[in-house]
């Protein structure tokens, strides 16, 4: 037996339910032309509130810049299996991809673009970064995985103050 049923029983829920969505202002780092530095970009993005900031921050990243004179980080294939913040620690397990098909930029600058993109956008303070599951190694050959990373600002191109 189910018992009698109203209106109040059942949840509706629309495409257009303003409610599940919010819409935020991430900074995210790309790579100058030089590919050693740092560039800032501020993105608007409209997503669903259940999504976790740090996934939409990778999701952002991974589909690239959009200001001329910015190029990827990570590639357009790179996918957050899990992305969870803990006693103000991000913690990122990330697909292969992020590790196999990186663009062709030094290694620091990949990880601290990942790094200072979720650090300004999450309510965290380090970031750890897994490749499926595993923390074992390096990212490619120096960055070690199972380190906790803070932001870097000296990779970050300075703006002129010329205003």
């Amino acid at each position: 037996d189910i018992g009698e049923m109203t209106s109040k029983t059942f949840a509706e829920y629309s495409g257009k339910d303003t409610e599940s969505y919010r819409y935020d202002t991430f900074t995210l780092y790309f790579v100058d032309k030089s590919g050693k530095k740092l560039v800032k970009e501020v993105r608007n993005v409209y997503y669903r509130r259940s999504l976790p900031k740090e996934r939409i921050v990778l999701e952002q990243l991974a589909k690239g810049p959009m200001e001329e004179g910015h190029y990827p980080v990570i590639s357009e294939s790179s996918v957050a299996l899990s992305a969870i913040i803990a006693d103000r620690i991000c913690y990122i397990d990330m697909n292969r991809a992020f590790q196999e098909e990186s663009p062709d930029i030094a290694e620091n600058v990949q990880v601290y673009a990942v790094v200072n993109s979720l650090l300004d956008s999450c309510e965290a303070d380090k970031v750890q970064i897994s490749i499926e599951g595993n923390m074992e190694g390096n990212l490619k050959t120096s960055m070690p995985l199972y380190t906790f990373y803070q932001k870097n600002e000296e990779l970050v191109e300075q703006e002129d103050s010329n205003s």
